[in-house]
This record gives C-alpha cells, sequence and structure tokens, in this order.
C-alpha cells in the first residue's frame, strides 16, 4: 500500500499482551463479537463516552460527517452508498447525536469533536482518511485537518459555515440552550413535532428543492428529537461561532486538499459569507457553485458533490 493513501481497513488490532496465540500464524487470539448486522451502528468508546459510527464498503477510507440537528443517516441516505462500491465508507454520528455520547467539557468545540472522532477512526484501525463535511459537519472537517494535517487526506466541505456571521441560532435554539429553561423546551419540542411538521422544518432546509419522500422516515425522527440531542444541538449552535472565528487565520496554512461545494441559493449558510470567503483563503482551494440549488447538495445534486470528490482524489 503506498503510504500516502488512505488506509484500507483491514483484519483487527492485535490482542492485548497475555491473550492466547493462534499455532499457525503466531497472531494473537481474543474472542471477538459477531459483525453488526446490515444498517447497525458500531461504537468505540473514546475518552470515556461512546462515538457511533457505520462501516460500509472496501476501499480507501473516507469520513462523513453530518450536520446540525441530525445523525449519520443523513449520510447514509444517498452520499454513502454513492461511495461504498469503492471505498471503506465512516459513517459517523456526531457528539450529542444520534448514538454518540457527550463530553463532560467540550462538546461545542469543533477542535475537541474532531479529536473524537480521530480517535475513533484510528480504534477503528485507520489513521488517515478522505474527509466529507455537510454544513455543521464540514466546519468539523475543517478543524480536523487544521488540527491534524497528516491524517486527512483531502477534504471537501458541503454547504458549510467558516466564518463569523451576524445574527442568531434561531428562537427555538436559543430557548433550549437557556441554562434552566432549555430542558423543559426541548421536552416540549420533542414530543410536539410530528413527522408532517418535521417534514416542513427540512423543507426549510431543502429550499428551493424539494424534500425527497423517504428522507424524513430515514432519518430516523425518534433518534434526532431526543431532547438531549436537542439541546446539545442548540450548544453547539450557539457557540460555533465562537470556534470558527479564531480557525480563519489559520485557513492560508490549511494542508489537505480542499474542494467546496455550494449552493447559491443557500439560505441557512450564506454562500457569499462562508464559500466564497473560503475558497480565497485557501490556496488551492477549488469552489463549485451550484446556480439555484439550497443547502443539501448531497442529496439534491449529487452528480456535482462526486464530480467534486473525484476530482480531490485526482488531486491527493
Amino acid at each position: 500500500m503506498n503510504p500516502s493513501d488512505p488506509e484500507t481497513p483491514h483484519g483487527l488490532p492485535d490482542a492485548a499482551p497475555g491473550e492466547s496465540r493462534g499455532p499457525a500464524t503466531g497472531r494473537p487470539r481474543r474472542k471477538v463479537p459477531p459483525p453488526p448486522a446490515p444498517g447497525a451502528r458500531e461504537r468505540v468508546v473514546v475518552e470515556g463516552i461512546p462515538i457511533a459510527f457505520r462501516r460500509m464498503g472496501r476501499g480507501p477510507a473516507v469520513v462523513l460527517i453530518h450536520g446540525a440537528g441530525g445523525n449519520l443517516n443523513d449520510m447514509t441516505f444517498r452520499l454513502a452508498p454513492a461511495l461504498l462500491a469503492r471505498h471503506t465508507v465512516f459513517a459517523f454520528d456526531r457528539p450529542g447525536h444520534g448514538e454518540s455520547g457527550w463530553p463532560s467539557q467540550g462538546g461545542d468545540s469543533l477542535s475537541v469533536q474532531a479529536r473524537l472522532l480521530r480517535t475513533a477512526l484510528e480504534r477503528a484501525g485507520v489513521s488517515r482518511a478522505y474527509l466529507i463535511g455537510h454544513s455543521y459537519g464540514g466546519a468539523v472537517a475543517l478543524a480536523w485537518a487544521l488540527d491534524a494535517p497528516r491524517s486527512v487526506a483531502g477534504l471537501l466541505v458541503i454547504s458549510a459555515p467558516s466564518h463569523g456571521w451576524r445574527g442568531s441560532s434561531g428562537m427555538a435554539n436559543s430557548l433550549m440552550d437557556l441554562p434552566v429553561f432549555g430542558s423543559m423546551a426541548a421536552r416540549c419540542l420533542s414530543h410536539l413535532v410530528s413527522a408532517r411538521l418535521a417534514r416542513r422544518v427540512a423543507g426549510h432546509a431543502f429550499a428551493p428543492q424539494e424534500v425527497p419522500a423517504s428522507y424524513v422516515q430515514h432519518l430516523d425522527l425518534p433518534l434526532t428529537l431526543r431532547p438531549e440531542s436537542l439541546r446539545r444541538n442548540a450548544r453547539q449552535l450557539a457557540t460555533l461561532r465562537q470556534w470558527l472565528e479564531p480557525m480563519v487565520r489559520r485557513y492560508p496554512e490549511l494542508a489537505p486538499p480542499l474542494e467546496i461545494v455550494h449552493g447559491d441559493a443557500d439560505a441557512t449558510v450564506s454562500f457569499g459569507a462562508h464559500a466564497q470567503r473560503l475558497a480565497a483563503a485557501v490556496p488551492g482551494a477549488r469552489l463549485t457553485r451550484l446556480a439555484g440549488v439550497g443547502h443539501m447538495p448531497h442529496q439534491v445534486a449529487l452528480p456535482a458533490v462526486l464530480g467534486a470528490f473525484t476530482r480531490l482524489r485526482a488531486r491527493a
């Protein structure tokens, strides 16, 4: 294997000292759990908290990092299936979301989230991979690439915030982030949101495109709408700007090749305030502007996203 290429996971980690060795290979033997059922999450414990992920396919490793208010199912709806024929795809639940835990400190920090995911990937047997992050997940991917560039073969960010901005994270998130009232607000919201309302909310992110018919069901609403996940999402959004702003001065030093995909009709993360500025700040970055596309290119403009990833592979 070329050491400059992302790793292709294979085999199992060596057993701990003192475990028996097989007579034929001399390798340690250990009792291993059966492989997860198709579609099931695997978990590793990092710094005392579980980090959940799905591993699919075979080939060079690709990490998928979902955005705010979701879980790894967003990335397994269309993007992961399009990659797994030629790649080993690791789709993660970010800390505080899906089935991943929440650290006692720093769960809202982009660098802490990146470190937890990076360590989880290492525990899964991979120390270098391509990163693809959507929206908030793109910000986590940027932090990962800045903090540990040797672990990143290439970086693709989709509809990602990268700079500071004016405004708030929205009334509902602001309420859920309050110290006392926030828990009550999150519980109320969790009980009140129906599938129909969730589809309307998703419609704002997808606009001006339509929400795919089975998307909301695939996302797994009960998992997404757990009160603790809603509160942690609100905390991450409330502090996102404070973590992004110090990163801006480091963008010219970003070492891995960078591809940026962003719709110019994105009403959630502004094309001009983020994608254009990021492309200008990072030497060699390539920006794909999607005319008339909203915040979800990986769901509604998949060929353009895959084209950017193919260019990234060629540059790495």
